[in-house]
């Protein structure tokens, strides 16, 4: 495992806001096993994976995408899994994902592959790992994928993204990224504050702070029919907190809608 050294450049979130990431946006593209580090401080691991994992793609390969357009005019295939907070406008109840439903084996492979990277997580930076255990203890174990620090995630297709930081996770810890891709150019995670990008050539693990470090996907381009660039990232979503047991949400929702009922009607206490 290479260790880099890395200066840390903050830029102004708002200014990056639908930037499209580019090749040209850093200097150094990172293809091996690397651990960057600013300060001292271990910032990101990323882990080439000796073989393609393969239940790990099949799954990827067999979800249902929901194809989508962001305001920005970028074209999306993903699918979110693993747990829902309450939505007061749409969806005022925490619940599981439809995608568990739906594919009950690749939902299945999506949460071992959870379980190893939490075991790699827990294993190359474990104090960090115990603050992510400390926080995430705070959601009901009904609402975490298995005995993992993560309590939801999402896969994507052919994605490039443009820069960001993810909003809704609880602050300071890592997420973790599975990528595979196959005949394709580009598809780099860019991460400019630190002038490097990271290849997904071979299939790999990569951890960090999405909150705290601004990234997005460059462009790719598929070199054949075959061509594909799969991700999975798994999260901790801090809004799970609010969460009660399933039979509390259940009865939460039902009391609640009754209320609605009641107040449209001109009925209400």
């Amino acid at each position: 495992m290479k260790q880099l050294t890395a200066t840390l450049n903050k830029l102004d979130p708002k200014e990056m806001r639908y930037k499209r990431a580019r090749r040209a946006d850093f200097d150094q593209l990172i293809a091996e096993s690397t651990q960057v580090f600013v300060d001292g401080k271990l910032r990101i691991h990323f882990e080439v994976l000796p073989v393609v994992p393969a239940d790990l793609l099949l799954a990827m390969q067999r979800v249902n995408y929901i194809v989508g357009w962001r305001s920005e005019g970028l074209k999306t295939q993903s699918r979110v899994f693993g747990y829902q907070p309450r939505l007061t406008i749409r969806r005022d109840f925490c619940t599981e994902t439809s995608m568990s439903l739906e594919h009950p084996e690749e939902a299945a492979a999506l949460r071992r592959w959870a379980g190893i990277a939490d075991t790699t997580y827990r294993g190359v930076n474990p104090e960090l790992h115990a603050r992510a255990r400390e926080l995430t203890n705070q959601v009901l174990p009904c609402w975490r994928i298995g005995d993992t620090v993560f309590t939801s995630g999402i896969v994507n297709k052919d994605n490039a993204l443009f820069y960001h930081l993810d909003s809704g996770n609880f602050k300071d810890i890592w997420s973790a990224m599975y990528a595979i891709s196959h005949d394709c150019a580009g598809g780099y995670l860019a991460v400019p504050e630190l002038n490097i990008g990271f290849s997904f050539d071979r299939p790999a693990l990569i951890m960090f702070d999405g909150q705290g470090l601004i990234h997005g996907v460059t462009p790719l381009e598929k070199r054949s029919k075959e061509a594909y660039r799969y991700s999975v990232v798994y999260y901790a979503l801090q809004q799970m907190c609010k969460c009660g047991t399933l039979d509390e949400e259940l009865a939460r929702i039902r009391k609640v809608k009754t209320q609605r009922e009641l107040k449209r009607a001109g009925k209400a206490p």
